[in-house]
């Protein structure tokens, strides 16, 4: 047997792995896995941070996360609860060491930049994102590029489904924060299931129409969601073109992950009886009342009083 074979031989006895696939924010090369190793193919990195966090060096971001967001909670800010969520989600996801947490649906009127910051912000910060409509609407397995960012944004593209569809989105964002795992197939390979710590991040109008699809916030529900709107009197500054605003937050993005590396948290928004998420689950109560009246037991429940209150007019 000569040299070149005893290498292959030790390299196929030794150094099997079971696929190549994405371990995201892992450092690992070699990653063992329910009982398989695996080669991790990831070069996904969460942004760094600036040595300094004054808010002049990011003043649209701060803009944004101080002012932008309605409503409390117990009279703690629902800015306070965005805040923990993006620094658990970041933090962990920089440190090699990420952590689960909730899906998040964001409500607001046009040109608030909701859309803007999820794609501009998040995303950068996170190494990436995708639009994955397709895939939490179940309209397609293939998630080779899913795989390989943490950041899966919705885009006020799901205004116009049925309650199916509805019920659908429904149960993807409350998988993706129980079930931190994901598909990985790739054309033409078998798939793996591999662990996965990223988020849904979905956005949304306020108009009826738009509404509709924000889910019933039942009890297997409600605790793996945030729920949160922008206010209606909020207009963000922007620049001539889409080249100018995105530079401009990626200039500030460094300075912004520093101050939130290093923000206090409000007390009330850390979650000390559920500490699977880190942060308690924010809903935007005008919006849950939204949600939930659209539900079809609820209009049931509204034609049934109407008939009543109309019955008892004619009774005499």
């Amino acid at each position: 047997v000569s040299e070149v074979d005893r290498v292959i031989i030790h390299v196929q006895n030794n150094r099997y792995v079971a696929a190549a696939v994405p371990l995201l924010f892992n450092a690992e090369t070699l990653v063992n896995y329910n009982g398989n190793d695996y080669l991790n193919i990831s070069t996904k990195k969460a942004m760094a941070p600036a040595d300094k966090g004054d808010p002049k060096d990011f003043p649209w971001i701060y803009e944004f996360v101080m002012n932008g967001l309605d409503g409390d909670a117990g009279g703690v800010p629902a800015r306070e609860f965005f805040i923990g969520w993006l620094q658990r989600f970041w933090r962990t996801s920089y440190q090699g060491d990420p952590q689960p947490g909730q899906s998040v649906i964001l409500a607001g009127e046009k040109n608030t930049g909701k859309t803007f910051f999820s794609k501009c912000v998040i995303g950068p910060a996170l190494g990436g994102s995708i639009t994955a409509e397709d895939i939490l609407l179940q309209k397609t397995h293939f998630n080779r590029s899913a795989a390989h960012n943490a950041h899966w944004r919705c885009d006020d593209a799901l205004a116009e489904g049925d309650s199916r569809i509805k019920q659908i989105l429904a149960n993807s964002l409350k998988a993706m924060a129980a079930n931190p795992t994901v598909v990985y197939q790739p054309k033409y390979v078998d798939s793996t299931e591999l662990p996965f710590m990223g988020r849904v991040f979905v956005t949304c109008n306020t108009d009826p129409e738009s509404l509709k699809i924000l889910p019933y916030l039942d009890g297997t529900l409600k605790d793996k969601l945030m729920l949160f709107r922008m206010k209606k009197d909020f207009h963000p500054h922007f620049l001539n073109t889409n080249a100018e605003n995105e530079h401009r937050v990626l200039n500030e993005l460094p300075f912004f992950l520093r101050w939130l590396h290093d923000y206090k948290l409000a007390p009330g928004v850390e979650d000390v009886y559920n500490p699977r998420f880190g942060v308690g689950s924010f809903h935007h109560e005008p919006l849950v009342d939204e949600a939930n009246r659209e539900q079809p037991e609820s209009l049931l429940a509204e034609l049934i009083h109407a008939a009543m209150v109309n019955l008892r007019g004619t009774v005499t």
